[in-house]
């Protein structure tokens, strides 16, 4: 008869006591770089490709908001929002590495890097070497002389800058 009791007041107490049921969110962040109009390369070296074009720079540094899908794997997690990181002037490119500062012919002012070598002058440890493949990487040649630079673009256009 005690069990009963017990049992029936457990299941009153159940029933009528709220509950809130939580999920745990299925979202990872990264952080990552636009490679090209639909795709972006994460810190771990993943590309990711987009349904929608990114309408970003190529080497824009971006936030990435990912939906896992409940999984530890990553091959099946999908892009749920990507947002352009606001880099710093400041700090992007300290003052004691820039050798020279010049406007270009069509009214551009150039920075010209004493040490782009280095690593960790960056805060995303980028080195210069590695901003300058990027941004190379969108044309055809870039050719350095001793007073300028020439430039050719995938569509044959060519244009040069004097230093």
């Amino acid at each position: 008869m005690k069990k009963l009791l017990f049992t029936a007041t457990f299941v009153a107490l159940t029933i009528t006591t709220p509950s809130t049921i939580s999920a745990k969110a299925n979202v990872r962040y990264s952080t990552g770089i636009v490679t090209g109009a639909k795709s972006i390369t994460t810190q771990d070296g993943n590309v990711w490709r987009t349904k929608r074009k990114l309408h970003l720079c190529k080497g824009a540094s971006v936030s990435v908001k990912f939906d896992t899908k409940g999984t530890r794997r990553k091959k099946d997690d999908v892009i749920i929002k990507v947002k352009a990181n606001q880099a710093k002037p400041e700090i992007s490119i300290p003052v004691s590495d820039i050798a020279l500062v010049y406007t270009d012919s069509l009214g551009y002012t150039t920075l010209q890097l004493k040490d782009y070598g280095c690593v960790a002058d960056d805060p995303n440890n980028i080195s210069y070497e590695t901003v300058k493949q990027i941004v190379n990487s969108y044309y055809v040649s870039v050719r350095e002389a001793t007073d300028s630079v020439t430039v050719t673009e995938p569509n044959g256009n060519s244009w040069t800058v004097r230093k």
